[in-house]
């Protein structure tokens, strides 16, 4: 190779490491320059000497950046056309359309500011209401990105009146709050319905209790044993969810030699 040659791919290498260098900082010229013109750049070659000696002119390379876009960002996507369709004594059948867009995601569905549903459907039935109250339905729209949009679309609607026949919501929470040999408290949340009017307790399927407290403290155990416990709850119209939440654990053992007892809980 001679030696005008390498020169030669020197400078045109020059040139490409150069691009190469001012592509990789589009962002933060963009960034610089918004949505403004960008900027046109020039590069010049060095000059070189050909073959009689005499100096060459210099090339000139000129090239605009063009700005990046990234694809995590769009245009807030909302659901448009969201009605009632239907609606019963305890039930309320609403309707939408999804954004027309290639960055949907999914649907968070509230009832009543609670989270009860993530679709990709354009329908949703609200299920277990109270007759004669309103309700409202809010649909926050998820990207395929997972960016949960800022603002979401609602709707309220009334249940037809009539005698109430849902069952409150199931109770939350359940732990066991202490235990010894012969005891076990255990804890739990009640439904914040206004409706909500009682506990139904079982103890290894026996019902114990019925109460309007949080808790329930079982006496008179058998030590190193398994206890279950069963809560359903019931409202004031006497409708009874008998969805089983349950917690099981062991009572306490004691070990004693030599006099000297010690307790032992798992």
């Amino acid at each position: 190779m001679t030696t005008k040659t390498g020169k030669a791919l020197l400078s045109v290498l020059a040139v490409l490491v150069a691009i190469g260098l001012l592509a990789s900082v589009g962002v933060i010229i963009k960034n610089k320059f918004s949505e403004k013109e960008l900027p046109v750049y020039v590069i010049d070659t060095p000059e070189m000497k050909n073959e009689t000696g005499s100096q060459a002119n210099a090339s000139k390379f000129t090239f605009k950046l063009e700005p990046i876009v990234s694809q995590g960002k769009n245009e807030t996507l909302k659901i448009k056309n969201l009605e009632v369709k239907d609606s019963g004594t305890t039930w309320i059948y609403w309707t939408w359309e999804n954004p027309e867009n290639e960055n949907f995601g999914k649907c968070m569905i509230y009832i009543n500011d609670r989270n009860v549903k993530n679709t990709t459907r354009e329908y949703y039935n609200a299920t277990n209401l109270n007759p004669g109250t309103n309700n409202t339905i809010k649909i926050c729209v998820v990207d395929k990105y997972g960016v949960k949009q800022s603002e979401c679309v609602s709707s309220s609607a009334m249940t037809l009146e009539g005698r109430d026949t849902a069952p409150p919501s199931p109770i939350d929470n359940l732990a066991v709050e202490s235990k010894t040999t012969t005891s076990i408290k255990w804890t739990w949340t009640n439904p914040s319905e206004s409706d909500f009017d009682k506990a139904i307790v079982y103890i290894n399927g026996i019902n114990v209790k019925n109460t309007t407290e949080n808790y329930y403290e079982a006496k008179g155990l058998a030590q190193n044993t398994i206890y279950t416990i069963t809560v359903h709850t019931m409202d004031t119209e006497g409708n009874i969810n008998t969805q089983n939440v349950t917690n099981s654990t062991r009572t306490c053992l004691d070990v004693c030699s030599f006099g000297k007892c010690r307790t032992y809980c798992v």
